[in-house]
């Protein structure tokens, strides 16, 4: 994959890669190239890692220059910088090594796939954002480049299923490296819904096992997201089709898309596979912009808790506003309000079309409340933590809203309990509309019932 880039700044990025690579003892050979230069990594008897660069004149522009590289057998794409290379080039070489000793690459933190911690030690919450920046792998793939395999488990399964697997797309058959039935995260995906997403994976095609909640974004990348695919036991009177059917079509619908996809591989499954819009931002980069301005704003802010699983990270700090905390809580010493404290909640998730969010929260008597949804950035498009920094000057601003918010709710004099929710659901938004009318309701008929009974 060729990019035309200034030609001092990229070459600047090859001296830079020759120099991390004396640093991390990684040995590499660098030569002249046409007009340019070439640094190469070896492996064996191939090359692991190979970074080109020359100068050419293009529409008569001069010093300009012509980079390509590819880490393990794969092209890269994209105008990456030096550390970056370097971060795949490791990635690479670890799972180079642990091939050669015979070890199974997964790198899992949970057991399993819905298990969720929650730590109030600031160290574990470090300890697994690095796990997660260290042994998490993105790949950005063409949809057409995509395969599946359905190994069915109903009636029997067959382990031989799992050897000699062949898929075909657009007439020709492609190899798939065979599936390892005895590893856990293999079993799992074959008892659920039985479909593997074939990536290209250091020069091989290889079957990933898919994590449930993954599956349906599959189909929304091939654009057959129904529920005829969607069925994997038989309903009522509908059957489902075989995983192995279900796989087959999934392979002629990647066939007819032409966009990129981006794929997460997380603790030994395939756990999203987004759109080429969904923007990758890392959890640790984002926690630091809010820490700093937090920092700044709210230096007496202290960490509380982590929620941790698969799909989802929220951590929430307690600011320690004790000023404006003890004269809210005068205030609503008439409502039986005996302690209040307010706090931000982070949240994000790298499985779906999320956002990040930065919402304030208040301890009422030891009860946690979402105030307002705060503010919020979608991973869309080309965002940055920088973006996120620009939106978290306003956190002030909306503490500020939430505490006014939660002087104008004290001060309601409840008639009619029903009618009251309802006027707080319509002025404010941290109740969800949908949930809270079906709770009016139920509310509405009881005390329809109740009240006759206590008149008579």
């Amino acid at each position: 994959m060729k990019h035309v880039f200034p030609l001092n700044k990229r070459f600047r990025q090859i001296i830079k890669l020759s120099r991390l690579c004396d640093k991390h003892n990684i040995p590499y050979d660098m030569k002249r190239f046409m007009d340019g230069w070439a640094l190469s990594i070896p492996n064996n008897e191939s090359e692991l890692c190979c970074v080109t660069q020359h100068s050419f004149s293009e529409g008569g522009k001069k010093n300009l220059l012509e980079i390509e590289f590819y880490i393990g057998g794969y092209e890269s794409k994209g105008n990456q910088s030096a550390e970056e290379i370097l971060s795949q080039l490791r990635k690479v070489q670890k799972y180079e090594d642990t091939k050669k000793r015979g070890m199974h690459r997964i790198q899992k933190y949970f057991a399993s796939d819905d298990e969720t911690m929650v730590t109030r030690d600031y160290e574990i919450l470090k300890e697994y954002l690095d796990f997660r920046k260290e042994n998490d792998e993105w790949f950005v793939v063409q949809i057409k480049d995509l395969g599946a395999v359905g190994i069915p488990n109903l009636p029997l399964f067959f382990p031989s299923w799992c050897n000699n697997i062949t898929i075909k797309k657009d007439g020709y058959t492609q190899k798939v490296e065979n599936i390892d039935w005895t590893v856990k995260e293999n079993i799992e995906c074959i008892e659920s819904h039985g479909i593997f997403l074939t990536v290209p994976y250091h020069n091989k095609i290889t079957a990933f096992p898919v994590k449930d909640s993954a599956y349906s974004s599959i189909l929304n990348r091939a654009d057959d997201f129904c529920p005829v695919m969607l069925r994997t036991k038989n309903k009522n009177s509908k059957l489902y089709l075989p995983a192995n059917e279900r796989a087959e079509r999934l392979c002629r619908d990647f066939t007819l898309q032409k966009e990129a996809c981006k794929v997460l591989y997380r603790d030994g499954k395939i756990v999203s596979v987004l759109s080429k819009n969904y923007s990758v931002l890392e959890t640790d980069q984002l926690l630091k912009v809010l820490e700093r301005k937090l920092q700044e704003k709210f230096p007496r802010y202290l960490f509380d808790k982590a929620v941790l699983s698969n799909d989802l990270t929220i951590v929430e700090y307690l600011l320690n506003e004790t000023e404006i905390e003890s004269k809210i809580r005068r205030k609503l010493n008439e409502s039986s309000i005996l302690s209040l404290k307010f706090g931000v909640r982070f949240a994000t998730s790298d499985t779906g079309e999320s956002k990040v969010y930065a919402s304030i929260f208040c301890d009422i008597n030891n009860a946690r409340v979402i105030i307002d949804s705060g503010i919020n950035m979608e991973h869309k498009g080309d965002i940055s933590p920088k973006d996120f920094k620009e939106k978290l000057e306003n956190i002030d601003v909306v503490l500020l809203n939430s505490v006014k918010q939660i002087q104008k709710l004290s001060n309601i004099t409840i008639t009619d309990f029903a009618e009251t929710l309802k006027m707080i659901v319509n002025t404010s938004n941290f109740l969800p509309k949908l949930f809270s009318d079906e709770v009016i309701e139920e509310i509405t008929n009881y005390l329809r019932i109740l009240l006759p009974l206590i008149y008579t």
